[in-house]
């Protein structure tokens, strides 16, 4: 029971990572894409803020600032997300010999 929950929360952590990141691109391209307004940008606080919030402790990175330019401020902005999500899945894996049911507690 404990594996499929696991497996579950993962997948879940994984779906909404993906949702939101996409959500942040197509709302790059409808607001920024092409725009000279310098407030073009406040129309992607909607997929900024769950990013910033499923990439943390990553996420401060970018409150340090970069001067990298726009690519780099996408990245550290969808990245962290990413990273945690790869974090989350390195920890839930079955380790080298251990099958799934001696992780849920059957012999």
């Amino acid at each position: 029971m404990t594996v499929i929950r696991t497996r579950w929360k993962l997948v879940s952590h994984g779906a909404i990572v993906l949702v939101v990141t996409v959500v942040y691109i197509v709302l790059w391209f409808v607001y920024v894409q092409g725009s000279a307004d310098p407030l073009s940008g406040l129309g992607l606080i909607p997929a900024f803020v769950p990013l910033a919030v499923l990439g943390l402790p990553w996420s401060l990175l970018l409150f340090l600032g970069n001067g990298g330019g726009d690519l780099v401020a996408h990245v550290l902005i969808a990245g962290p997300a990413w990273v945690n999500l790869g974090i989350h899945a390195y920890l839930v894996r079955p380790a080298k010999g251990e099958s799934n049911a001696h992780r849920a507690g059957h012999r």
